[in-house]
């Protein structure tokens, strides 16, 4: 594997396990401006900024094609589920997640760390995750 050194990627990896906390339950149908990935899906969104908050997402068809368009890519890679999340805003992105396991119709929510400003940001599982809904879409400005 080469490494380019003209671009300085900075990458985020957080493992997190899932863990349901049963007085935090949130129920995704009652949820405003959400994004639904399923394992094995990339895709792009464009959303409408109301001052910090993120709004009316949109599925596009390429992100290159709007240059505040959010990247988001869900795989299984051996034994780990990781969503890899590309943030084009010029604040941090802070978002939550709602998590459906294997077989199960209920979901959990569960932690997500911001992603920085203009990067690219790791979340990895080891739980058998089928499905993530994301919402809240908030920029924040950048944690030192």
């Amino acid at each position: 594997m080469k490494l380019i050194r003209s671009l300085p990627v900075f990458l985020l990896v957080t493992v997190t396990t899932a863990v349901a906390a049963p007085d935090q339950a949130v129920d995704p149908s009652t949820l405003k401006d959400k994004v639904t990935i399923e394992v094995g899906k990339s895709i792009a969104v464009r959303f409408e900024q109301q001052g910090n908050t993120l709004t009316r997402p949109k599925i596009v068809e390429k992100a290159a094609d709007q240059p505040t368009t959010l990247s988001l890519d869900f795989r299984k890679q051996d034994d780990m589920l990781i969503l890899v999340t590309k943030n084009p805003f010029p604040k941090d992105l802070k978002f939550r997640a709602l998590a459906r396991l294997k077989g199960r119709k209920s979901y959990f929510e569960t932690s997500i760390v911001p992603v920085k400003a203009g990067l690219l940001s790791f979340e990895l599982w080891q739980d058998p995750i089928e499905e993530l809904i994301l919402f809240d879409f908030t920029l924040i400005d950048n944690q030192p």
